[in-house]
């Protein structure tokens, strides 16, 4: 059928370029999921596949505006349904039918958007921008983006929102003016990440001349957490799989993780180690602790060999790291961090439970060692750096000796 039929408007029904997916809620909260295919003014033509009857519904068009509409009987066709708006509910108040802005909102194609955006501009250099800035959303993918963005048209030092997302700008002005001095100073496009609050924006400047410019704003927070999502996973899965293979001695645990594994505590020794030569002086303060509490030679000095393994490494690939230790009547824990690259997660098994195998984002193959000899390996690692936290249970249970650990071939340096 002629979807054009469903609805009142006539000459403004605007069928959208790309259906836009919504959600209609009724008047018990169930919601019914659609696509919006044409709007006016008045009315809305909407593909629904499991319709329920209901007085009204309620829209929630991009957190800017919502409409209360009411299915037009008699105007539907299998899932095919009209709708008269009934109320468009916005911070200004109500009203019985969309203005011009946010009937943009929703019947506004790019090119359209991108014609109103350089309206005002001389013809000499109209065409021109037009390209530039097609090309520019074309570049970043942003047709499809402006979904869930808003395109802001800057010029004589204000802000005029377009398109999608007009009710607000969510970013301080100063922060988009900047961005728009920034293009008009250099004639090039400027892109930059903003997080406001929970929020996290993509933004993209064009310069149209040395005093105006185009402005888009891309929300990319669910494409970040999703991302977020991933890399958890990720770990989780490499978790799972060193956890088994270590018997639970090393733990893979994200950056927020680590409090819960160490002490709130003071600790008994700390030190920044920035050259090699500071090596000894944690071996010697470590060991230092550990007689006073009459820990066996043995121990200690298979103990300060995990941790020269352990700060080798954090000057080997990060030029630096700190090192903290606590000693209790019931453990020795010492952390080790550094602000390098972090470990790849697709070198960690390898890296954490082969022999002499070695990257430049590896452990090393004295990690292999720390397992044989401590209770217990904490480890976060991500592009801002890796901490390592070792633990070693005091007490009277069998430990290892030194000739176990020469028994395995394994070089210890």
């Amino acid at each position: 059928m002629d979807c054009y039929e469903l609805i009142d408007g006539v000459a403004l029904q605007r069928k959208l370029a790309i259906p836009q997916k919504i959600i209609l809620e009724t008047t018990d909260g169930q919601k019914c999921f659609g696509e919006l295919l044409i709007v006016s003014p008045v009315g809305l033509a909407i593909k629904i596949d499991n319709l329920v009857s209901s007085p009204w519904f309620l829209i929630n068009i991009q957190g800017n505006f919502k409409l209360k509409v009411q299915r037009i009987a008699n105007r539907g066709k299998d899932n095919y349904h009209g709708f008269d708006i009934m109320e468009v509910h916005r911070d200004t108040g109500i009203s019985s039918r969309l203005n011009n802005e946010e009937y943009k909102v929703l019947a506004m194609t790019s090119d359209q958007l991108i014609d109103e955006l350089t309206e005002d501009l001389p013809e000499s250099v109209k065409n021109i921008v037009q390209e530039r800035l097609k090309t520019e959303l074309e570049k970043g993918k942003i047709f499809d983006a402006l979904k869930v963005g808003q395109a802001i048209k800057y010029q004589n030092n204000n802000f005029k929102p377009l398109g999608r997302g007009t009710e607000k700008i969510n970013l301080p002005q100063k922060d988009l003016r900047d961005i728009v001095q920034k293009c008009s100073k250099t004639g090039l496009p400027q892109r930059e990440l903003f997080v406001q609050e929970d929020q996290i924006y993509d933004v993209h400047g064009i310069p149209f001349d040395y005093q105006s410019g185009g402005l888009l704003l891309l929300d990319v927070t669910s494409v970040i957490n999703k991302e977020r999502q991933i890399k958890e996973k990720e770990l989780e899965i490499y978790r799972e799989a060193i956890e088994a293979v270590t018997g639970g001695r090393l733990i893979l645990v994200g950056r927020l993780q680590l409090t819960s594994y160490c002490y709130d505590s003071q600790p008994d020794f700390e030190l920044t180690i920035n050259v090699s030569e500071e090596i000894d002086r944690v071996r010697t303060q470590v060991a230092n602790l550990l007689r006073n509490i009459k820990y066996p030679e043995r121990e200690i000095f298979l103990f300060t060999v995990c941790i020269s393994e352990a700060v080798t490494n954090a000057l080997k690939h990060a030029g630096a790291g700190r090192c903290r230790c606590w000693v209790t009547p019931d453990k020795v824990m010492v952390e080790i961090a550094d602000s390098g690259p972090g470990i790849n997660f697709k070198d960690l098994p390898k890296a954490t439970l082969m022999q002499h195998f070695s990257t430049t984002k590896s452990l090393g193959c004295g990690f292999t060692i720390m397992l044989k000899f401590l209770d217990k390996i904490v480890m976060a690692t991500d592009p801002h750096g890796t901490t390592l936290i070792l633990e070693k249970k005091i007490g009277p249970q069998k430990q290892k000796s030194i000739d176990d650990l020469i028994t395995t071939n394994i070089r210890v340096s």
